[in-house]
């Protein structure tokens, strides 16, 4: 569902300083989220469609908010191979942002990826710490290649890791994720921040943080569904708040 904002390097340096910090504070070190890990639970991830409504906000001080586009993620199961999931999602024009994913459902290891990017398209292959594809741009095509000592996921997976924690107060992981855009590995921190009351549902409010953006969601506790998402820029300070369109 999420837009891949680019995204740095610098994100090992920022968990780096994290880890240091809790360190110093005394607070045990965040674990690494691998695909296959035990604190994942993906049997919720079932077909589903959901359309979301994005609203921007820039970090001038002007609290004005105007609609940016209508993103649109869905989920299906795909039967042959059995044991896999499809996750896509796109925004409305004038954007020109498309991404399909498929990953196997009970490990959440991602299988195959394309991302439209409009100027270019970004095909990817996963093979556990292992990503290989191309970047298309005009007539040029860049081969990738990238090895890892270790599984990883793919950027664009977030949301669907984000449903898929094993909800406690204070849970605090390091993600290994491969941006689609810098083709880099960054490593970043998903926390479960609390559980509250949204309207009435039972929800859990999950960070998500890198060296470029700050995202809150808020997931209904039953179904697991983001009820709500907002994403602030750290260095201009611009919020992305995503709204779920009214009727579903």
């Amino acid at each position: 569902m999420k837009f891949s904002f680019p995204c740095s390097a610098a994100a090992l340096c920022f968990v780096a300083q994290a880890a240091v910090a809790q360190s110093q504070s005394g607070a045990a070190s965040p674990v690494m989220l691998l695909p296959g890990s035990r604190s994942l639970d993906a049997k919720h991830l079932t077909a589903q469609t959901q359309s979301m409504r994005v609203m921007v906000r820039p970090g001038t001080g002007d609290t004005t908010e105007r609609e940016w586009s209508v993103m649109t993620r869905s989920d299906r199961m795909i039967d042959a191979p059995a044991g896999q999931i499809a996750h896509t999602f796109a925004y409305a024009p004038p954007r020109a942002v498309r991404d399909s994913l498929v990953v196997q459902r009970d490990r959440l290891a991602p299988v195959f990826e394309w991302l439209d990017l409009g100027a270019s398209q970004v095909t990817l292959r996963f093979e556990g710490n292992r990503v290989l594809g191309t970047v298309q741009r005009g007539d040029s095509t860049q081969q990738v290649e990238r090895n890892f000592s270790h599984d990883i996921f793919a950027f664009n997976q977030l949301e669907s890791l984000v449903r898929s924690l094993d909800y406690k107060p204070g849970l605090s992981l390091v993600v290994p994720l491969f941006s689609e855009q810098d083709l880099k590995l960054e490593y970043d921190t998903l926390s479960v921040v609390a559980r509250e009351d949204a309207r009435g549902r039972a929800a859990w409010r999950v960070r998500f943080a890198d060296a470029v953006v700050v995202t809150e969601y808020l997931v209904d506790s039953e179904t697991r569904k983001v009820l709500a998402q907002e994403t602030r820029q750290r260095a201009s300070g611009t919020r992305f708040r995503y709204e779920v369109v009214a009727g579903q």
